[in-house]
């Protein structure tokens, strides 16, 4: 649109869609009018499906003395990816960090904080939601969950953090499980074959010509980590691809 509101529309040789893990569904969901009524990406019903965060949660214990140097802010180190160890079969990834958090009148912390890899699950979705933003399109409704392997995942994931808590010193306060950690991932997800997702692996909209998701949210698998450093390596091979094409 422009400044003052009136839709715009514009052709172009190539559209990428980089409007994140909620954004970017809801564009291909909102596309289905131009479309036949069909929206781009839903030919296996699943447009919106796959949606994952980072559920998490800390644990902190006070310091007898600061190790911090004076002004620092808060420090931590990654200490184990648990990513499909053999050992705790049935569940996923947990990855643990350790540091040190500044308090109140030159108080200190420990800190053991947990980031858990959540089921790649249809049951949770982006889908148009009953609202409209001002060019009259719906917003987007989040349908999310923690599924069954969810649970066993972060009750798992939450005994080794206690553990590891209580190793480093004393426990005064956990936080409870929050749901996210504002990594949105899924929802338009990467696949080998048109029926198990929305995009190719060159990250190509299914069906489509010259239709690309870049982002996290073509994450076919939250994993542990966050995703910045993965989401900009696909971006980066996307455009290389492109700039092949565009020289041939």
């Amino acid at each position: 649109a422009d400044r003052e509101g009136k839709p715009l529309e514009v052709e172009a040789g190539t559209v990428i869609l980089c409007g994140g893990g909620v954004q970017t569904p809801r564009l291909l969901w909102n596309s289905a009018s131009s479309n036949g009524g069909a929206a781009p990406g839903n030919h296996s019903d699943w447009l919106g499906a796959g949606f994952m965060e980072h559920p998490g949660q800390q644990i902190y214990g006070r310091r007898e003395k600061a190790l911090l140097p004076q002004g620092a802010t808060e420090t931590h180190l990654h200490v184990r990816d648990m990513l499909h160890d053999p050992a705790y079969d049935g569940i996923r990834g947990t990855l643990f960090h350790v540091g040190l958090k500044p308090g109140p009148q030159g108080s200190e912390f420990t800190m053991v904080e947990v980031l858990f890899e959540q089921e790649a699950s249809r049951q949770n979705r982006i889908l148009p939601g009953q609202k409209t933003d001002a060019l009259g399109d719906p917003l987007p409704r989040v349908d999310y969950r923690l599924t069954a392997e969810d649970r066993r995942t972060i009750k798992v994931g939450s005994d080794l953090q206690r553990q590891l808590a209580e190793a480093v010193g004393s426990v005064d306060k956990q936080t409870a499980l929050r749901p996210g950690s504002h990594h949105l991932m899924g929802a338009t997800r990467l696949s080998l074959d048109p029926r198990d997702g929305v995009v190719d692996a060159n990250l190509k909209v299914w069906g489509t010509e010259n239709l690309y998701v870049a982002g996290s949210s073509v994450f076919p698998s939250g994993m542990t980590v966050p995703p910045t450093l993965i989401l900009t390596a696909l971006s980066q091979r996307l455009g290389a691809l492109l700039s092949k094409q565009k020289k041939q």
